[in-house]
């Protein structure tokens, strides 16, 4: 964590302008699953397009 900020598990792509990461969670909309909140998964081809895909 650089300067003490902390990211935020409830924006999709953590890293602004990198978007082959994402972050699970605020992706489920089902309150069925249980996804930790810095969950996350790295994608060959960008995941900004269809993250509901995963």
């Amino acid at each position: 964590m650089k300067n003490g900020k902390k990211p935020d598990p409830n924006v999709i792509h953590p890293i602004k302008g990198y978007d082959k990461e994402i972050y699970v969670k605020p992706t489920v909309k089902n309150p069925n699953i249980i996804v930790g909140d810095f969950t996350y998964i790295c994608c060959r081809k960008s995941c900004k397009d269809s993250p509901e895909t995963l």
